[in-house]
């Protein structure tokens, strides 16, 4: 029987039968793997953009959060409509924030913007919250920003928040809160694309932040690509599901009609293999470009041939930072185009990117819109006779170094000035004093006068002090009992931190003198200061009159107090001091130059006895 078979009319049919299937089952097996390769390779890229955009997304807002902590920390911010100024600009330029908030160092919501449905949120005590408390209590210990875990929002919807500290030399002046919405910050990162074509859901370590799944199963479960995002100090995880439809345009399908997909397989399977080869180029060479672009997130991006040429260039919000319009560059040489130091930077960073195969990176300034910014730029290599230049701009980054820089320096001269001060008290007083307890009387006396003058300078921000606040706060620490027994008369001159301090210790030693010796000395004496300033030649003049006190003798030898006003007055501001000892009184006048003043509003009556 099976001699006859084969020698029988059916038996090349069935040859060529069981042949043209087993290459078509050969080849759906083939074509199936093949599918499901690409499409993990495509769920895993479209993870891999989606992490990308949301980590930007989120690291750039977490940026803007960090510099308005800067600004607050060195000062550039000080009061509430400056704080409310800088949080409108950045809310208005950048989406995804539900508020961004000042919390004070006690733990007090002290500014909310926007203040519109968040009113019940002002001065909340954040140390007695559930979530908040522990939060804080850990930013304090580790003195590093931190985020919360995904929570509901009580203006709706999901979210979460970040505390930034503010440290003012070692010391905690409070927190940036920034709250951010989950919805456009997905909207922004995800696309239409994404989410018709695939199944999502992003976990913050064991917690579900967001969750999109329209299939109610998935049968694609070994296609998921989770990729990892870090936020702060938190860990978020994107997993993504390729939906129904898309598995299923990935599958092969089989046509009954087996027979004469058979006869067509030869030619199918050549174009097919040839299809999937040349997909797998192209996104292969996708792939390296998109990598390159991943390196660094660019601000300004060029893409130039080996020599400089500019083939294209994009930006996304920075073409006001362009040094030339598109059309002045585009074909032609980045070192041609650029000012001839910057030229020559890029061309030295282009030979060696050809040479090496390695990034480099280069930082220079441009002339843009007539200020001088700065900028960064990193060159990456992307393919044979091609690289990728992605610039940033820095000039914040190198203002806030130069700001920080003269901040040191301007301490450290401050400080040298001070402890000069003090050494010279030191030695005056000590050559003046016959005993030990003297001497620790007068000079803690001249010491704290200093401190008082640092104190109240301290509190004006080192902008200077009020001269009628120094001359009232320098006597009444000496008679805040005999006020009605002195007079201030003069419009208030702001006096700058040089002039403040040695114009205090002047005043204290004329105090002291008029409390021991002088006006002051009896219950009927009493003192007048008469000040004026004479804008000719921008000089204080000041008078200090003493009556009603006992007779004074003129001594035989200056005293060390006097000495060492027309020591302040005379060496250190040079200015000119006048002593007339009087029987009635000391008059002193003292004419003292100022290069700098700013007038403030006047006095209007003399300093009652509640003070100034």
């Amino acid at each position: 029987m099976i001699r006859r078979f084969f020698r029988s009319q059916l038996f090349k049919p069935c040859l060529a039968f069981v042949i043209v299937a087993a290459v078509f089952i050969t080849y759906w097996i083939t074509a199936e793997r093949h599918e499901r390769q690409l499409l993990q390779l495509e769920t895993r890229i479209t993870s891999e953009q989606i992490a990308f955009r949301l980590q930007n997304y989120i690291a750039t807002r977490i940026n803007l959060l960090q510099g308005l902590r800067q600004e607050l920390t060195t000062g550039a911010i000080l009061d509430k409509k400056q704080f409310s100024s800088h949080v409108n600009e950045v809310m208005s330029n950048f989406d995804g924030f539900q508020a961004i908030n000042w919390i004070d160092a006690e733990g007090y919501i002290r500014w909310i913007n926007p203040e519109a449905g968040n009113e019940s949120a002002l001065n909340a005590f954040l140390r007695e919250h559930p979530v908040a408390s522990p939060l804080l209590r850990r930013v304090d210990r580790s003195g590093e920003s931190i985020a919360t875990p995904p929570l509901d929002l009580l203006q709706g919807g999901r979210g979460f928040a970040t505390y930034f500290p503010i440290l003012v030399n070692g010391r905690s002046e409070g927190y940036i809160n920034g709250v951010f919405r989950l919805e456009p910050m997905l909207k922004a990162s995800l696309g239409s694309d994404v989410t018709a074509n695939f199944n999502y859901m992003i976990v913050d370590e064991e917690n579900e932040v967001f969750r999109f799944e329209e299939d109610e199963e998935y049968q694609g479960a070994s296609v998921l690509a989770p990729y990892p995002i870090q936020v702060l100090n938190r860990n978020w995880q994107v997993t993504l599901h390729p939906r129904r439809h898309l598995l299923e345009s990935h599958d092969t399908p089989i046509d009954e009609g087996i027979l004469v997909i058979g006869l067509l397989m030869a030619l199918g399977l050549a174009w097919e293999l040839w299809r999937l080869d040349h997909s797998r180029q192209s996104l292969r060479a996708r792939t390296d470009e998109l990598q390159a672009n991943y390196q660094a997130y660019p601000d300004l991006q060029f893409r130039v041939e080996a020599d400089g040429t500019i083939l294209d260039y994009h930006t996304s919000r920075l073409e006001s930072k362009l040094f030339v319009q598109p059309h002045e560059f585009l074909g032609k040489r980045m070192q041609d185009v650029l000012p001839d130091v910057v030229g020559k930077q890029f061309s030295d960073a282009f030979e060696i990117v050809g040479r090496e195969q390695k990034s480099v990176h280069i930082e220079y300034t441009l002339p843009i819109d007539g200020n001088l910014d700065s900028f960064e730029a990193r060159i990456v290599p992307l393919r044979d006779a091609e690289m990728i230049v992605i610039a940033r701009d820095i000039t914040s980054r190198k203002d806030a170094e130069n700001r920080q820089r003269l901040m040191m320096d301007e301490l450290d001269h401050r400080v040298k000035n001070t402890l000069a001060s003090i050494l010279a008290l030191h030695e005056h007083t000590r050559q003046s004093s016959e005993t030990m307890e003297e001497y620790s009387e007068r000079f803690s006396a001249r010491l704290l006068a200093m401190a008082r003058m640092h104190e109240t300078l301290a509190r004006n921000e080192w902008h200077g002090v009020g001269l009628r606040r120094l001359i009232h706060d320098t006597m009444d620490a000496y008679c805040s009992e005999n006020e009605h027994r002195f007079s201030l008369q003069g419009d208030d001159i702001m006096l700058r931190p040089e002039v403040s301090s040695a114009m205090c210790l002047a005043v204290h030693e004329l105090t002291t003198n008029a409390v021991k010796y002088g006006s002051l000395s009896n219950p009927s004496g009493r003192v007048d200061v008469v000040w004026t300033m004479i804008e000719e030649d921008h000089r204080l003049q000041l008078i200090w009159t003493e009556s009603g006190g006992p007779i004074v003798k003129a001594p035989s030898a200056e005293g060390l107090g006097l000495t060492l006003i027309k020591g302040l007055i005379g060496s250190q501001l040079g200015g000119k001091v006048d002593l007339d000892i009087q029987p009635s009184g000391l008059v002193a006048t003292m004419s003292i130059p100022l290069d700098r003043y700013d007038s403030l509003e006047s006095w209007k009556s003399e300093v009652q006895p509640s003070g100034a």
